[in-house]
């Protein structure tokens, strides 16, 4: 079974990303080849929560997300690697309880490199970009694949297609990102057989360090002002995130981006 490399931007988790996050179930097969992309400074504190003989580590200079999100693209293509997936610090993972049902279950530990063998077979299949679902709404979509539709928090990219991507949001830069793709005609896939989810918006740690309310909502009007003819703005109430839980947020048109894109191809407009 091939081994796609595994990238997880994390920053003031180091307590949490090994017992509870993303790091927790993973077999030590999969931590071998997982990168943790951190600021130099925090390398102590992961390597006395994380097992440092198994996972590999690498730092970002700059600080905010969307440099870590640029960095890990061009560790990938230094390192030659064709492909690479991105994760959030955060993440517990399921399954379907079986191919014909949407009930999800908890992985074991061998799930995970039967998962990440599909999301690197699209890749080779050639999608640009490969997207584990994420458990909200996973049980709408009875199919096993869906093309062309959101993908968040776990996505796995083609690095030649995303090195030459703009890489310009601090936030939202993975929409971004995205519409980026699907706009020049370049599809993507995203997994239901399997689903992931995040203990909670705007935790301690992580992005919720440096974003809030004003710079949210200005990345959100920023992405729809680089989109304008497939993002709307909305407002949105979470359950989870303290003041955060209330935010601008955006409703995107991702089969209608690609479709603009295959239209243009056949000389519509």
């Amino acid at each position: 079974m091939d081994k796609l490399p595994i990238y997880i931007p994390t920053h003031k988790r180091a307590n949490v990303i090994y017992k509870r996050g993303t790091l927790k179930g993973f077999p030590d097969e999969i931590l071998k080849r997982t990168t943790l992309v951190i600021y130099e400074e925090e390398l102590d504190d992961y390597e006395q929560h994380v097992p440092y003989d198994l996972v590999d580590y690498e730092f970002c200079t700059d600080y905010g997300y969307l440099h870590k999100y640029k960095r890990i693209g061009e560790i990938a293509q230094e390192r030659g690697e064709k492909y690479f997936v991105i994760l959030d610090d955060d993440l517990t993972f399921y399954k379907r309880k079986g191919r014909d049902v949407t009930n999800l279950i908890n992985m074991e530990p061998e799930d995970y490199g039967t998962m990440f063998h599909a999301v690197s077979t699209k890749l080779k299949g050639g999608y640009a970009q490969v997207g584990i679902s994420a458990r909200e709404g996973n049980n709408h979509i009875p199919a096993w694949y869906s093309d062309n539709t959101r993908i968040m928090r776990a996505a796995a990219f083609n690095t030649k297609e995303f090195m030459a991507l703009e890489h310009r949001l601090p936030f939202m830069c993975d929409f971004d990102a995205a519409l980026q793709l699907l706009r020049k005609g370049k599809k993507n896939c995203s997994i239901y057989l399997y689903a992931q989810n995040q203990f909670q918006t705007q935790a301690k740690g992580g992005c919720s360090e440096q974003r809030n309310n004003d710079n949210h909502a200005e990345a959100a009007r920023a992405l729809q002002s680089h989109h304008p003819e497939f993002v709307k703005l909305v407002q949105k109430e979470n359950k989870t995130g303290g003041e955060f839980g209330q935010r601008l947020e955006v409703r995107v048109a991702w089969k209608k981006a690609y479709e603009s894109a295959t239209k243009r191809k056949a000389g519509f407009f």
